[in-house]
């Protein structure tokens, strides 16, 4: 028999380094759709583009797409229980998500791990599951993303890691770029837990998550107030009017006595007696009400939002502008998606935005990220520049400077700059996102290749061809000093070598 150097457990354990951009998982999905505005567009099985291929309808539904016969015949185990469906149904078609969960053949709760899927161009087209991938966990910094190669789903390390474990991989859930309140509600909503890392945590990132300018116009720093007016009313008297309707009917009889009791009192009490004891009453109770009004009065001034730098206070004015305008951003983006923002709402809460807003405010960050796609998707390159100068700070603070994400925002920053012959710019901050959208996607990604293409493309511009041969001329010239340098040195070593070992005369 043959004998095994070590138990099946200690063989398991065995670790291995993981470095900055290497691939840690490849997973198959074990279910996936394309949302319906996107189906005419993608296979249904391979997702190939209509751009790449000849697609053809299914001949039954002709709702999902392919692009041969060897992609519908291996679609078809999933898609022959949906397709009569689909037929009957085609001038109004199901949900997405829907579809995706007939096509689930597993537990209800595996719903928690669905993935968006996305194109090469990062659009989100539908939806998948990924066995594999649900080991993931969820950071609001994390150390892992995702990217796609058709269906199947990349997950790439962003740090290095000396010692690789699965469970200590993390992936984001949602969108870094959000206030940590609407983070944890929506963490909460869709996959049932409450996020408490350090990001949450982080008290300083909280107050520019929600910040005013300071109205001092020397200053202009970032204030920080709440998204909501805090209720003045205690728990006690939220309930208003209905509280007494509520009460048990041990404490009715008790207050019906009492008020009786009060009753035959009031009948032996002179009418005098009842005009001065009500005039004390209500002297009494005015002088709780002022004493009361005073005391909130004083609450609200002690918790103004006063600016740390120059101490001075937000007007109420200001709190009351910033909460309207953030309730405001909240609904619209709600109506929008990042695949297909829309530029009105984008200008709208804009211009609810402007002169509240800090520039680091979370709100006025995600906004003007949509405005950006909003504006490059309609071919408004003034407006893309406008709109990316402006957010750059921000983008960089929230998601961070080695983030792939951030590094395809500047991806799409520098294009804009190149459309506008800016090419000194626009390389610069093309130069600056490929090394880490590599780490991110992997160096063979279509977006890496549509990189080169358009840094290729500025590098035509004559001016910067001519400086580009300056500087390989520059170059070459400091490589033949060195090389001279180095050949003179050689010589003059043995020249004293030469010296040392020669006989004395």
């Amino acid at each position: 028999m043959r004998e095994y150097s070590g138990s099946y457990r200690s063989r398991a354990k065995k670790v291995r380094p993981v470095r900055r951009g290497e691939v840690v998982l490849t997973s198959e999905p074990f279910v996936h759709i394309i949302n319906y505005e996107y189906a005419s567009r993608y296979c249904d099985n391979c997702l190939t583009t209509f751009k790449e291929a000849l697609l053809r309808p299914c001949s039954v539904c002709r709702v999902t797409w392919y692009c041969s016969r060897e992609c519908r015949d291996l679609s078809w185990h999933l898609h022959r229980w949906e397709c009569p469906y689909l037929k009957r149904r085609f001038s109004s078609p199901p949900q997405d998500f829907v579809r995706l969960m007939a096509r689930i053949i597993f537990k209800l709760r595996l719903l928690v791990n669905r993935f968006s899927l996305m194109d090469k161009t990062f659009l989100n087209i539908g939806s998948a599951l990924y066995l594999a991938a649900s080991i993931f966990d969820h950071a609001c910094k994390p150390n892992c993303y995702i990217s796609f190669v058709g269906k199947k789903v990349q997950i790439r390390a962003l740090v290095d890691m000396p010692v690789f474990d699965y469970s200590k991989c993390r992936i984001s859930y949602v969108d870094p770029v959000s206030s940590v309140t609407k983070r944890r509600e929506d963490l909460h909503e869709k996959w049932f837990f409450w996020c408490d890392c350090g990001t949450c945590q982080d008290q300083e990132r909280a107050k520019f998550e929600n910040s005013v300018k300071c109205e001092n116009w020397d200053c202009q720093a970032p204030v920080y107030v709440p998204e909501t007016r805090r209720d003045k009313r205690g728990p006690l008297q939220q309930g208003g009017s209905t509280t007494a309707g509520k009460q048990s009917s041990g404490q009715q009889q008790e207050n019906k006595g009492q008020q009786k009791e009060e009753e035959e009192q009031m009948a032996t009490t002179s009418k005098e007696e009842q005009r001065e004891g009500q005039q004390i009453e209500e002297a009494d109770d005015a002088k709780d009400s002022l004493g009361r009004q005073q005391e909130e009065e004083e609450e609200e001034e002690a918790a103004r939002p006063v600016c740390s730098l120059c101490e001075s206070p937000v007007s109420e004015g200001t709190v009351r502008r910033y909460q309207e305008a953030v309730a405001f951003t909240k609904e619209k983006l709600k109506a929008m998606t990042e695949e297909n923002p829309t530029m009105t709402y984008c200008l709208e809460m804009l211009e609810k935005q402007d002169n509240i807003f800090s520039p680091m405010n979370v709100w006025r960050v995600r906004t003007l990220d949509f405005a950006f796609n909003a504006a490059m998707f309609n071919g408004c390159w003034s407006l893309t520049l406008k709109y990316g100068e402006e957010n750059l700070n921000g983008m960089r603070y929230y998601y961070g400077a080695d983030h792939p994400t951030y590094s395809l925002f500047l991806f799409k920053f520098g294009k804009a700059k190149i459309y506008f012959k800016e090419f000194r710019e626009g390389l610069r901050l093309l130069e600056e996102a490929e090394p880490l959208l590599k780490i991110g996607v992997g160096p063979n990604h279509p977006i890496i290749n549509e990189l080169h293409l358009i840094s290729l493309m500025a590098n035509e511009d004559i001016e910067i061809c001519l400086e580009r041969r300056i500087a390989a001329s520059k170059k070459r010239e400091m490589e033949l000093k060195k090389k001279h340098e180095m050949a003179d040195f050689r010589a003059e070593i043995e020249r004293k070598l030469s010296m040392l070992l020669s006989p004395v005369a």
